[in-house]
């Protein structure tokens, strides 16, 4: 069984090691996934432009991302043994950090899927990378609400970064999606980096 580092992050005056990123991985199962993609880009949406919270917190259920043909379920997972965010189980679902902020509420929303896994060379995250600015990601609430993203960014990081405004409880709402990226190091059986893709709240319906 392979398990990946994670990304310590601050939030607030607490110190939360998220996003580890447990995933499982077979040896050889797929060529390393390089470092190279485009450059990263970013978009900040104008002053008043980003809409309002969602007045409720909604639990989400369904996640839906046109552009990679994502639609998965959406797992609620907290932290395992190691106090690391813990992943979904199965590698065609996602995981949303359920003691931390829903999508649509203020702060940032963090969602995780597993890249690859055993048997399985191209699991639901496997196209994140794809993503560009202005794409739409969809979470659907298990009341059946539609809460609306735009993809303003993505960011590669180490598997031990501490990025600035993850798993934030406050602020503007957003979301980010977070899966593994880099080459797989066989010695330590862990990919050597994360992917970051940050979308901003565009709305209900």
């Amino acid at each position: 069984m392979r398990v990946l580092a994670g990304l310590a992050v601050v939030v607030g005056l607490a110190v939360i090691v998220a996003a580890a990123l447990h995933f499982h991985f077979l040896p050889g199962q797929q060529a390393p996934r390089g470092t190279a993609r485009r450059p990263a880009a970013t978009a900040t949406p104008s002053a008043g432009a980003t809409p309002n919270a969602a007045t409720q917190r909604m639990v989400p259920g369904t996640l839906i991302i046109p552009k990679i043909g994502v639609h998965a379920t959406i797992e609620q997972v907290t932290v395992d043994s190691n106090n690391d965010m813990a992943v979904p189980q199965k590698p065609s679902d996602v995981g949303w950090y359920s003691p931390g902020v829903a999508p649509g509420q203020d702060g940032d929303a963090v969602i995780d899927g597993h890249l690859d896994w055993y048997g399985v060379p191209k699991a639901v995250f496997y196209y994140l990378n794809q993503l560009q600015v202005g794409d739409t990601i969809q979470v659907i609430s298990q009341g059946g609400v539609q809460l609306n993203f735009n993809v303003t960014g993505e960011t590669t990081v180490a598997n031990t970064a501490h990025p600035a405004g993850l798993f934030a409880t406050g602020g503007t709402p957003r979301l980010t999606l977070i899966t593994c990226a880099g080459d797989w190091n066989p010695s330590t059986s862990q990919y050597g980096q994360r992917l970051l893709v940050d979308a901003s709240f565009a709305g209900v319906g």
